[in-house]
């Protein structure tokens, strides 16, 4: 009845010993305000007793868990619904050392993943389609070191992982479920460097194509590879997406684990060039896939001169795009790149024309270009002292919209001001 604090940091608790503890927390006798449960390692049957006491303590006001609590770190979402039905009451959460005041989280988000947001300097943060299902594991964000590989010369990434988790790297999207310790580095591929045309006739490309090494590989029990696929519900399709391998000349397909809305994951890991594919039917079928519009002005060209970018969702290329116009002193105009619905592959695009603005070419057809291409863009002129420029975007076929924006002289004139 005195125990105001409970600490039980790395202890190897097991269920019996966290059976205890959530006895002790729900008697109605327990003045415990500060709970501190960190690398514990519990399963996900302990999980929902402990929301069940949690939520019937009355003196808890304080609760430090870390994401690495449960053994599975799958069941990582079980503890979701301890926020959820433990709400108000408390005061303090700690989330994998990072103080929250819990009367600000709100309840009816998910409290753990970070809200999208576009920032100037990161353009290629993930595109959430309204049609597909975002009910997806949540992963601890994780930003890698950048390094370059001797060999090749190219950018990589490393991560150092000091524990069992489930980690999301914020630069590739990619995610790794991981056993114990493991450093893992990865970089991105060009797919057509590997791609042969006889071999890989009835396969589409559906997402970046990745080199990925673990030290030690045994550490690493599942990769989760992002996709731009819209597969928006269709349980049809997800028989057909599957990991493309590449190596010794030669492509292997691997039968995912798991199709998920933005990932697919693998648990037959082979660390050779390795990318998410879908596989034609025989019968001619469209495609959809998630898209991203970019829009950069050119430094210091009269009149206006803009470049407008239709880009499948893949952040290496949107990431690559952004990195070249930099380069070529442009500056990104912020406007939302989320495409009003998935697009298809091999459609035809074009700028809806506009008075004293010139758009060159007429229209472009949308396809899939490595990261290490020049990708297709619209180049759009216009006079300086309009009032505001009106881009909007639209599918050849259909005559439909997929993309409008308003640019307002203002923008502009803080663009310039900026370099």
């Amino acid at each position: 009845q005195c125990l105001k604090e409970l600490d039980l940091t790395d202890n190897d608790l097991e269920d019996a010993g966290m059976k205890s503890v959530c006895d002790g927390i729900k008697h109605p006798d327990c003045k415990v305000e500060t709970l501190v449960l960190a690398h514990c390692k519990l399963t996900s049957a302990i999980c929902k007793d402990f929301s069940t006491a949690v939520s019937t303590n009355q003196s808890l006001t304080k609760l430090v868990i870390t994401q690495d609590l449960v053994e599975n770190p799958l069941n990582w979402m079980t503890l979701y619904n301890v926020l959820k039905c433990t709400g108000r009451k408390r005061k303090t959460l700690c989330l994998n050392g990072a103080y929250i005041n819990w009367e600000e989280v709100n309840m009816d988000e998910e409290p753990f993943r970070e809200k999208e947001t576009e920032s100037p300097a990161d353009p290629w943060d993930s595109i959430l389609c309204g049609l597909c299902p975002h009910g997806e594991i949540l992963a601890e964000k994780i930003k890698p070191e950048v390094v370059r590989d001797p060999q090749r010369n190219h950018q990589a990434y490393r991560l150092h992982l000091p524990r069992p988790g489930f980690f999301h790297c914020c630069d590739t999207n990619l995610r790794f479920e991981v056993r114990a310790a493991v450093t893992i580095q990865y970089q991105h591929d060009a797919w057509y460097e590997h791609w042969n045309a006889r071999k890989t006739q009835r396969l589409i490309i559906a997402g970046p194509l990745l080199s990925i090494q673990a030290t030690p590989a045994k550490a690493v029990s599942a990769i989760h590879f992002p996709h731009f696929l819209c597969l928006a519900g269709k349980e049809e399709d997800r028989p057909q997406v599957q990991i493309a391998h590449f190596a010794d000349g030669r492509v292997t397909l691997e039968k995912p684990a798991d199709v998920e809305s933005f990932h697919v994951v693998s648990k037959h890991l082979r660390f050779s060039p390795c990318g998410v594919v879908f596989k034609k039917s025989f019968f001619k079928r469209k495609i959809k896939i998630h898209a991203a519009a970019l829009l950069y002005q050119v430094h210091g060209v009269m009149p206006l001169k803009f470049r407008l970018y239709l880009l499948p969702n893949d952040c290496s290329l949107i990431k690559g795009t952004h990195m070249h116009e930099l380069a070529c002193l442009s500056r990104r105009v912020q406007k939302p790149t989320k495409t009003t619905k998935p697009l298809t592959i091999g459609s035809c695009f074009l700028v809806r024309r506009l008075d004293d603005v010139k758009v060159s070419p007429k229209e472009l057809k949308f396809n899939y270009l490595d990261a290490e291409m020049e990708q297709q863009y619209f180049e759009v002129c216009a006079q300086q002292g309009e009032p505001e420029l009106e881009l909007t975007l639209v599918e050849k076929t259909k005559n439909e919209i997929v993309w409008k924006v308003c640019v307002r002289p203002e923008e502009l004139v803080h663009t310039m001001k900026d370099q």
